[in-house]
């Protein structure tokens, strides 16, 4: 059997379409109806919290990089977002991330400076482990503000496509409890 020659050349395109791309399809009930749906979720997972009330807030991002092997453990790129609502500079250091207590870590203490005032400053920190198949991670949060530590439990959310596409994308409004100021 000979295949059309556009198949030979749509195949690769498709297979890798098809790939671990870290995203995940799912099923959950909807509320409204009760019914079973279908559901696409995103590879990232996301929380945001104040470190210093209505003044400086971290959110957290993580990347499902896709399963190692033949495993459902699979590597998750963490990607920090410092923001400052403050008229004045806040100096951040020290940041542990935590997941699973495996982490990573930084001991450089002027490391992630949240500079100017109404900034967002952007750290790409590391890998965690993560369950290719996880709605959502619980990861530890420890990191210094102004030379004071500062600790918080966040729950990741893994958000579906349609989900990030009405609140991060045009016209969107963030779920972070900075939204009313973006």
């Amino acid at each position: 059997m000979t295949l059309p020659r556009s198949l030979v050349f749509l195949l690769p395109v498709l297979l890798a379409a098809c790939g671990p791309s870290g995203g995940l399809y799912g099923y959950r009930q909807n509320p409204e109806t009760g019914e079973m749906e279908g559901v696409n979720f995103s590879k990232h997972f996301d929380d945001g919290q104040w470190l210093v009330k209505d003044k400086v807030g971290i959110s957290v991002v993580v990347d499902n990089e896709g399963a190692r092997g033949n495993t459902i453990e699979g590597t998750g790129k963490v990607t920090v977002y410092f923001w400052n609502f403050d008229t004045k500079e806040h100096r951040v250091g020290k940041l542990h991330v935590e997941h699973q207590g495996k982490g990573s870590s930084t001991q450089q203490s002027d490391m992630l400076p949240a500079k100017k005032p109404w900034s967002r400053t952007q750290v790409v920190f590391g890998e965690i482990p993560v369950n290719v198949y996880a709605t959502e991670l619980k990861v530890r949060i420890i990191v210094e503000v102004d030379g004071k530590k500062v600790e918080r439990q966040m729950t990741l959310k893994r958000r579906t496509v349609e989900d990030n596409r009405r609140l991060f994308g045009a016209g969107g409004r963030s779920p972070y409890p900075w939204a009313d100021r973006l």
